[in-house]
C-alpha cells in the first residue's frame, strides 16, 4: 500500500499486506484474516472503530496503534512491532470457536482496556508479552478476565510511570 487513503472497506483474507504508507480506519472499515503486515507505516485504528485481526502475524516497523477496539481471535503475533493504545482504547482477546491469543515481542504500551474472555466462555485467551519487555500502563489501565469455564492468561512484566493511579486487574 503506497497510498493510505483507502475509502470503504479494507477486507484482506489470506497472503500479506506491505503498508509503506500510514494506513488508518478513519476512512476505510479494516479486517485482516490470516495475514501478515509488513512494511514501513503504521496501522492506526481509530477511536470509535474497530480494527479486527484472526489469525494474524504483524511485522510493520511501526506497528499498530490503536485509539478505537482492537478484535484479536486466533492466534496473532506481533513480530519486534509495537502496540501502542489510548486511553479511551479497548483490546478484545476472544473467539467463539478457539483460544485466542496476542502476543507481543517489542512492548505493549496500554493506557485502555484489555479484555481476556471468550465469545461463549468455552475457550481460553491469554497476552504474553515477551520476558524483559514492559507492558507500560498509562494512568488509568485495567484487564478484565471475563468468562468461568476456560484459562484466562496474562504473561507480562507490568511497569508503571511516575504519576499513575492504578492498575486493576479484574474476574
Amino acid at each position: 500500500l503506497a497510498n493510505g487513503n483507502l475509502p470503504g472497506a479494507f477486507n484482506v483474507t489470506g497472503g500479506s499486506v506491505n503498508a509503506n504508507a500510514a494506513i488508518s480506519t478513519a476512512t476505510t472499515a479494516m479486517t485482516f484474516q490470516q495475514t501478515t503486515i509488513s512494511g514501513l507505516g503504521p496501522v492506526t485504528n481509530v477511536a470509535t472503530h474497530t480494527l479486527t485481526m484472526r489469525n494474524v502475524t504483524v511485522t510493520a516497523m511501526f506497528g499498530i496503534s490503536n485509539d478505537g477496539t482492537l478484535n484479536f481471535s486466533g492466534t496473532n503475533t506481533f513480530n519486534n512491532s509495537p502496540l501502542i493504545t489510548s486511553a479511551s482504547s479497548h483490546i478484545i482477546i476472544a473467539d467463539p470457536a478457539a483460544a485466542a491469543s496476542v502476543t507481543v515481542t517489542n512492548g505493549l504500551t496500554n493506557s485502555g482496556i484489555i479484555d481476556l474472555s471468550s465469545a461463549n466462555a468455552a475457550f481460553g485467551a491469554s497476552l504474553n508479552v515477551t520476558p524483559g519487555i514492559a507492558m507500560l500502563v498509562g494512568r488509568v489501565s485495567k484487564v478484565e478476565v471475563v468468562g468461568a469455564y476456560a484459562r484466562r492468561r496474562l504473561i507480562v512484566k507490568l511497569s508503571s510511570p511516575p504519576g499513575a493511579k492504578q492498575i486493576r486487574v479484574e474476574r
